[in-house]
């Protein structure tokens, strides 16, 4: 990955590499009508009109600015960065952010507005959609 990017993997990446092979080895083509991957940026760059987010997540602005995003999206209030810290542990306050967002995207697949990235994705080689639904 260094020598196309410049960058290394991350640490939560690879972290979550087994989870992730595990899932992928267990779907079949005709689950993918129901098991959707998602990437909370990704949806947060749609769920902000095609703008990326101007600070990191676990930034007190960043938390800031993605929980404004969701309450209006839902028309209900999220919890402050304070209230998740307290309400989600072990999981850090923007995992509550990420959790929100992906319900978010869940709604857009439910109500058949959902998109994928790319546009029109490739299949591996076990004809699974190679894509991120936001």
């Amino acid at each position: 990955m260094f020598e196309l990017t410049g960058k290394y993997i991350s640490a939560q990446a690879f972290a979550i590499c087994r989870k992730v092979a595990e899932v992928n080895w267990a779907m079949a083509w005709v689950e993918q009508d129901r098991v959707f991957e998602i990437h909370p940026e990704v949806s947060f760059w749609a769920l902000a009109g095609g703008q990326p987010m101007q600070y990191r997540k676990t930034w007190p602005e960043g938390y800031a600015e993605r929980r404004e995003l969701l309450a209006e999206a839902f028309g209900i209030p999220i919890s402050s960065r304070e209230e998740a810290r307290e309400a989600a542990r072990p999981a850090a306050p923007d995992d509550l952010l990420d959790a929100v967002v992906a319900a978010w995207t869940a709604r857009r697949v439910a109500d058949g507005i959902a998109e994928r990235l790319p546009p029109n994705p490739p299949v591996d080689r076990r004809g699974l959609r190679m894509e991120i639904v936001f």
